[in-house]
């Protein structure tokens, strides 16, 4: 039951309705809510002068707020407004929206029904387990979670800073760490985990267990982990990219020990698009399961072949240690395009230098710089480039005197000679790499030169 008083009975509709008796202020017109669906009856013993009676089931909300400012001065205190997560969840409608505002929550929140869980934003919205149990249990449910920050979760095998059982689930822009894991499904199928970050927790980023399969995980950042993405005993799930419009995120799996690890009991799971880097190993699989999408596999930064056409794919496939399975399709450059341009440097002439060539016969190369900081130039000279890329491999180099393309070179060493007749003034030297990505950077050099 829920009592509101006021001075006046028009000041009824605004005032605050309480769940306890006791809190009600000693005014002289009140207000009862009894909620009839749990046959609940109240036999009023207090001083009012006037009553009025609502007999009414009180709906239960569709929507719930949680602040960890809110108290009994807050309208709708333990109604639809709470001070803690689990009171929210307890309170909202299945299906409903609980709407989490910025602070930090020190609870273990159990949701056993379907809703959705929105923080404010997954900064300043933290859940934290105080080192005990999960975070978050989910079960036998329908459930979205967005917007927090997930963290400090207990240290058994079980624990997580999302434990999942036999559910669905979307889990996204979330920020799950210092967790035994950051994310464990039990027995979970056809979820989905995107655009995480999910870094720093003692066992597994993400681990999928006994029968979570058709899942997907893509767009994560999933680092600093014993294991990026654990598989035991789960089939036929999808860890690969998150489109946005045109764009790819490829999830990043880095500096973990084991980047992916796969037990025999997991088969025909698909990995693919993902980035796997600086990890101790990269990957173990001792199941059956497939690395690439028949076009395109994963970036591998301890992969040694070679790419002679520039295709951006490796002409050799990638072994995964543990078994037979591979990666027929490895990538050259993360996100499987090549988008970090070349290195290129203008070597000759350098700063403050002196170079007479005249007719091959007087030549002469000398520093200038205790005298002045221009370069001069008399007569012809080697102008030369060393230029670099280690992903798709310099395509050509292009030469220009004050924006006028003069030459352009395809293989090394990258030099042209400036040998034509000019008259005293100062000239731009401007050199460009291309890759065969289409990435391009440039180095360039004021001189003086004549003749």
């Amino acid at each position: 039951s829920w009592i509101r008083a006021a001075e006046t009975e028009c000041g009824l509709e605004s005032a605050i309705w309480y769940s306890d008796i006791a809190q009600v202020p000693n005014l002289q017109w009140a207000q009862w809510r009894i909620n009839l669906t749990g046959n609940q009856v109240h036999t009023p013993t207090i001083y009012e002068v006037n009553l009025t009676w609502f007999y009414e089931d009180l709906p239960v909300p569709l929507v719930t707020y949680v602040d960890d400012d809110f108290d009994e001065n807050t309208p709708g205190w333990e109604y639809d407004h709470f001070d803690n997560i689990q009171d929210g969840v307890n309170a909202v409608n299945t299906s409903g929206t609980v709407n989490i505002y910025s602070g930090t929550y020190y609870e273990n929140v159990v949701i056993n029904r379907s809703m959705t869980l929105i923080g404010k934003d997954e900064y300043s919205t933290i859940v934290d387990g105080s080192l005990n149990g999960s975070v978050l249990s989910i079960s036998n449910s329908v459930v979205s979670i967005t917007g927090l920050t997930v963290q400090n979760s207990g240290s058994t095998i079980t624990n997580a800073g999302i434990f999942v059982a036999t559910a669905e689930l979307i889990l996204s822009s979330l920020i799950i760490h210092n967790n035994y894991h950051g994310i464990l499904l039990l027995d979970t199928k056809n979820s989905e985990i995107y655009l995480n970050t999910i870094s720093d927790n003692s066992y597994s980023g993400i681990a999928l267990e006994i029968n979570s399969n058709n899942n997907w995980i893509a767009g994560n950042t999933i680092s600093n982990n014993y294991i990026g993405i654990y598989l035991n005993n789960t089939f036929d799930n999808e860890i690969s990219q998150y489109n946005e419009d045109s764009n790819e995120k490829w999830n990043e799996i880095e500096n973990n020990n084991y980047g992916i690890y796969s037990l025999e009991n997991s088969k025909n799971n698909n990995i693919y698009h993902n980035n796997m880097q600086e990890n101790d190993q990269n990957a173990l699989d001792l199941g059956s399961n497939t690395w690439d999408d028949g076009q395109r596999g994963n970036y591998w930064d301890d992969y040694s072949g070679e790419d002679a056409n520039g295709d951006g794919i490796g002409d050799t496939p990638y072994p995964i240690p543990g078994g037979s399975n591979q990666d027929n399709y490895p990538v050259m450059a993360p996100n499987g395009y090549d988008l970090i341009p070349p290195e290129i440097y203008l070597t000759k002439p350098e700063d403050s230098f002196l170079y007479i060539n005249i007719g091959d016969i007087i030549i002469i190369e000398f520093p200038l710089h205790l005298i002045i900081i221009n370069t001069f130039i008399i007569g012809k000279i080697d102008i030369e480039v060393e230029a670099f890329d280690n992903l798709s491999g310099i395509n050509k180099v292009e030469f220009y005197i004050d924006n006028n393309l003069k030459s352009t070179v395809k293989t090394e060493p990258y030099t042209w000679i400036w040998d034509e007749k000019v008259v005293l003034s100062p000239y731009t030297i401007k050199v460009t790499a291309y890759d065969d990505a289409g990435n391009q950077d440039s180095d360039m050099r004021v001189v003086w030169k004549m003749g």
